[in-house]
């Protein structure tokens, strides 16, 4: 019997009791984590296929470390996708294969922290969803990325423009609950990928000069959007003014408040600034009266343009 086996075989009662088990898995962690380390295999390239492999374990990374602040921050991603989700969440293997990754733990395995991220990794997560690079990576920010920051959409019928250069799948009209009657823009690329376009506008009375002609933008716009339905699909809906503001923050995941509850038509009432509809008698109680105010701007500076 060689040396070894005769070291197991006397210390058989140690090794299988519950220290020398436990010292043996933790030897175990430690071989496997370095290995994932040196070998990561994360390989944004490679298509996605089925892993056999068994579940991650998290790793001994301290949270403070960049890695930890980094997986930190993808883990608190997937919590923001799934609020309101109920029994229905996103997975990290669902992830994954929206990213294209070769196996469904590669992505878990970063949010656990057993790997070290490459930043080509980074881009393709931030891409995918929509994510704030520098939040991601500094901490900086808010999650969720400004659409087009070095542009000016004071004139909402400006994002009819982008609407066409992107393809967004859905354009939905936000509105906040307020008498003021904020409104903004979230285009849907997918599931997982929303883009809130940063600019507000008052569709109410609560406007100046400048605030009459973003009026009549609007009407432009959704007018505009209602030729072109085979462009992109139109909803749109009301949000309370606390919530609409997380939005707009970029705090909150979009796809969590575009639901059922949320929709309504006031996108598409507001394009009858005639009241042909047989509804529009109704439009104050379902919308305000700043509403009614803000159709009756559009038909006035529509007559003027």
């Amino acid at each position: 019997m060689d040396p070894f086996t005769m070291w197991i075989w006397r210390n058989k009662d140690w090794l299988f009791a519950g220290a020398g088990l436990e010292a043996l898995h933790l030897i175990w962690r430690r071989l496997n984590h370095t290995s994932r380390q040196s070998n990561p295999s994360i390989d944004i390239g490679l298509p996605y296929r089925e892993s056999a492999a068994a579940p991650p374990q998290p790793s001994d990374i301290p949270p403070s470390t960049e890695v930890g602040l980094i997986s930190g921050r993808i883990r608190h991603v997937l919590e923001l996708m799934n609020e309101g989700r109920g029994n229905d969440p996103f997975t990290y293997a669902a992830l994954s294969n929206e990213m294209g990754l070769h196996s469904v733990g590669a992505l878990e395995n970063v949010a656990l922290g057993n790997v070290d991220p490459p930043f080509g990794f980074l881009d393709s997560f931030c891409n995918t969803f929509g994510v704030t690079r520098q939040w991601l990576v500094e901490g900086k920010g808010t999650p969720y990325a400004i659409f087009d920051p070095g542009r000016s959409y004071s004139d909402p019928y400006t994002c009819l423009d982008v609407i066409r250069a992107t393809r967004p799948k859905m354009t939905y009209f936000v509105r906040s609950a307020s008498a003021a009657g904020e409104t903004t823009l979230v285009l849907k690329y997918s599931e997982y990928r929303y883009k809130v376009i940063r600019h507000h506008w008052n569709i109410s009375d609560q406007v100046g000069g400048q605030g009459e002609q973003q009026i009549l933008g609007m009407y432009r716009l959704l007018k505009a959007l209602s030729e072109r339905r085979a462009e992109t699909g139109c909803s749109g809906g009301t949000l309370s003014n606390d919530i609409f503001w997380k939005l707009y923050g970029g705090t909150i995941f979009a796809g969590s408040v575009i639901n059922l509850r949320f929709v309504n038509q006031w996108w598409d009432d507001f394009t009858d600034i005639t009241h042909h509809y047989d509804i529009a008698k109704h439009y104050e109680g379902w919308y305000g009266k700043g509403f009614v105010r803000a159709q009756e701007i559009a038909r006035v500076a529509l007559l003027h343009s």
